[in-house]
């Protein structure tokens, strides 16, 4: 039984380690076989159930995940993430009546086939993630003035703080060049992959395929194809503690004061966390004449799955620099301001459980004058009318499994190269007993 144990809780050579210590000298190989010895015993059939995809390797290979919504245990872990595979769970386990999942084809069939009597319910987080997915397509569209808003941003920061500059700075341009590091060289290179990437898109190349033949991610092709105009690059900035406190700094070095041991104390005297290093980084800079070249590391950059992040986040949690950069952005652009009104009103429905509130708001988002970017989500939202209703009405949701799935992935890393699926599936079901 102590051995037993030792295997579930460690693995076969962290168990075997811990054994030795412990004066219970065994092998790895014995404590494995001693978890494929154990029997689980057998579990009453859930009535709410929850179900999500695993990875054994991400973007790779996935298997499903069944857990208990009512009790929080894991039931069942399946190898494959297919239609089939939950169908045959499901015919063989019958009585469910709630089923909780994404919006995922497989596991929109798998459930109608298995438990055409069952209430299926759409995962609010995933309605969520959805929303974020169609104003990040809508983002890609516009991206030229999602980068012209930043742009803005920096020139009306910078002209508000003109005594907050390092008094060796004398070109301001350094502010714009840090938004088009790689317009020199890589420019040229991603014009031609945007373009290629749309031609063999028309002439009906998968996306998939397209990454294939043209040597990138099948994201970046799938970026690429929905932006009539090639899509501007993040620029990348790094933290750092300094970011907090570069006013002060910047007084005091204007005011004559050099030393980084001298500001460092200066600053942690006013209760602000630095470190010699980091303010000793930031004046070299200035020691070269380099100005303040970007912002703090709150503000947001100019890629689209950040800033969708902001547009979506609640207005009250904003900082002022981001609230800058949206009012900017939405007066720019009239067709994100409409879409957005549409994506608050969505995002509220869901946080609110107002499911009494979807058909309306449904009619609105699939009219014409639309963007088809968004559009093409709420289309989608029809289809999966049902089960999209049921998540904005009932409390079910696929917050265990997500929980359960991150447990999972600490068990297969702990296993190293050791998680064949029959060892995982022992593991990882043993310890919801």
């Amino acid at each position: 039984m102590a051995l037993r144990s030792l295997a579930f809780a460690c693995g076969g050579e962290e168990g075997a380690r811990l054994g030795d210590r412990l004066g219970m000298t065994t092998s790895p190989d014995t404590l494995l076989r001693e978890i494929r010895r154990t029997e689980l015993p057998a579990r009453a059939t859930p009535k709410a159930l929850g179900v999500d995809d695993w990875a054994f390797r991400k973007g790779k290979r996935y298997g499903t995940i069944l857990v208990d919504l009512e009790k929080g245990h894991a039931v069942e872990l399946l190898p494959e993430r297919t239609a089939d595979a939950v169908k045959k769970w499901l015919e063989e386990n019958p009585g469910i009546e709630i089923i909780s999942r994404d919006r995922g084809d497989c596991y929109v069939k798998g459930a109608t086939e298995g438990a055409p009597n069952a209430t299926q319910v759409a995962d609010r987080f995933h309605l969520i993630q959805n929303l974020r997915e169609a104003v990040v397509r809508l983002l890609d569209k516009h991206s030229r003035e999602v980068q012209q808003a930043v742009k803005d941003l920096r020139e009306e920061f910078m002209s508000k703080t003109p005594d907050e500059c390092p008094a060796e700075s004398k070109d301001a341009q350094i502010v714009e060049s840090s938004l088009h590091d790689d317009d020199g060289i890589a420019q040229p290179k991603r014009s031609k992959l945007h373009e290629t990437a749309n031609l063999l898109h028309q002439q009906g190349v998968s996306n998939r395929e397209i990454a294939r033949r043209m040597g990138i991610h099948r994201d970046t092709v799938a970026k690429y194809v929905r932006s009539v105009q090639l899509p501007e690059p993040a620029s990348r900035a790094h933290a750092s503690q300094t970011d907090q406190c570069i006013a002060f700094l910047c007084r005091r070095w204007n005011d004559g004061i050099r030393n980084a041991q001298q500001l460092t104390r200066e600053v942690q005297e006013q209760g602000i966390k630095v470190s010699y290093w980091s303010v000793r980084r930031r004046i070299a800079r200035w020691r070269k004449g380099r100005g303040l070249e970007k912002l703090p590391r709150n503000m947001p950059k100019p890629s689209s799955n950040k800033v969708s992040f902001l547009l979506l986040k609640d207005e009250a949690k904003l900082t002022d620099e981001e609230r800058s950069l949206k009012h900017i952005l939405l007066t720019k652009c009239g067709e994100i301001k409409h879409t957005l009104k549409i994506a608050a009103e969505f995002l509220g429905i869901v946080r609110n459980q107002s499911g009494q509130l979807f058909s309306d708001w449904l009619a609105r988002a699939t009219d014409s004058k639309i963007p088809v970017e968004f559009r093409r989500f709420a289309e989608g939202l029809k289809k999966d009318l049902a089960a999209v209703t049921a998540g904005l009405t009932l409390h079910w949701n696929n917050g265990p499994s997500e929980g359960h799935v991150n447990r999972l992935k600490m068990v297969k890393r702990q296993m190293y190269g050791r998680a064949n699926f029959d060892l995982l599936r022992m593991r990882f079901l043993y310890k919801t007993l």
